[in-house]
């Protein structure tokens, strides 16, 4: 039953309405995939209000372009996030593509202050993905902190 360990923590993390921030670190977890995603999304859209927060896939293998795009869902409904920081880091199977998904849904979330992007050894992200994004970024009116990280 792929996604079942994901659904039950998103309906524990449900539970913890009084969190400021969450941080959730999946480093190298090869369970997780894109699917896992959207229990995520809407858990976070229930219980966040000016919060932060880390999302951590780095290594995850099961990311794709297609989870970027179930990301940028987090930010369809105009959720009020204040800090979101997602790593991506040696995710292989992340391309432009995902850069532009992801930069489709930062631009509805006016209220950001801060933001940290890492698509580290990335190998599939190009110059024109990272325009795309930086476009999409100078678009937030409320944005006091950047942090990108492409190191090819």
């Amino acid at each position: 039953m792929a996604g079942f360990w994901m659904k039950n923590l998103c309906k524990y993390l449900g539970k913890l309405t009084w969190l400021k921030s969450i941080s959730l670190n999946f480093t190298s977890c090869v369970r997780v995939k894109d699917e896992d995603l959207n229990n995520l999304v809407e858990c976070f859209k229930k219980l966040v209000s000016d919060k932060e927060i880390s999302l951590n896939l780095n290594s995850c293998s099961g990311i794709t372009d297609k989870g970027l795009f179930v990301l940028s869902g987090l930010c369809m409904k105009k959720v009020p996030l204040q800090s979101l920081i997602l790593d991506f880091e040696s995710c292989q199977n992340v391309s432009d593509v995902g850069l532009d998904n992801l930069q489709g849904g930062l631009r509805r979330i006016p209220s950001l202050k801060k933001l940290s992007l890492s698509f580290s050894q990335s190998k599939k992200i190009s110059d024109s993905g990272v325009i795309s994004l930086v476009e999409a970024i100078k678009r937030l009116p409320s944005l006091k902190v950047l942090d990108l990280n492409f190191d090819w």
